[in-house]
């Protein structure tokens, strides 16, 4: 079976209610995206809210400003949860391709997930990391 992916969401919003893979604009979601659909199927991809917590990529969802700084943005628990009530709790293989905050609620709810960008520096050297493992995925293909 193919990995579970978890991708972060980003700062930079569309300004009305749309599918949760066009909500968010930034180049680092995008990068993320890309190299999961490659990596697994839609269905197997999960956008990590600060707000709605794991989000379907098809997840119709409205525009928001909350981050895993605000005091009310989702817990671990409800994250962890929201796994049990999709029945991905007890998935045995998550990769999950996101910065410390992100990678920190994964973590809580999926303690076996694999950060693929660790050790892979800052945001522009993971986004030119996902956009060249995606085109050797590509390749592959």
């Amino acid at each position: 079976m193919k990995p579970l992916v978890v991708i972060p969401c980003g700062a930079a919003k569309r300004e009305y209610p749309c599918q949760a893979h066009e909500m968010y604009v930034g180049n680092y979601f995008k990068a993320c995206l890309r190299w999961a659909l490659r990596v697994t199927t839609p269905e197997r991809v999960l956008i990590l809210s600060a707000k709605y917590g794991l989000l379907p990529v098809d997840k119709v969802i409205a525009p928001y400003d909350v981050t895993f700084d605000d005091a009310d943005c989702i817990s671990k628990a409800e994250v962890r949860q929201q796994a049990t009530a999709m029945g991905l709790l007890s998935e045995s293989s998550v990769q999950v391709a996101a910065g410390k905050r992100y990678v920190d609620v994964t973590l809580a709810v999926w303690p076996h997930a694999v950060n693929v960008v660790d050790g892979r520096g800052r945001m522009g050297s993971q986004i030119k990391w996902l956009m060249n493992e995606t085109k050797r995925l590509e390749a592959a293909q």
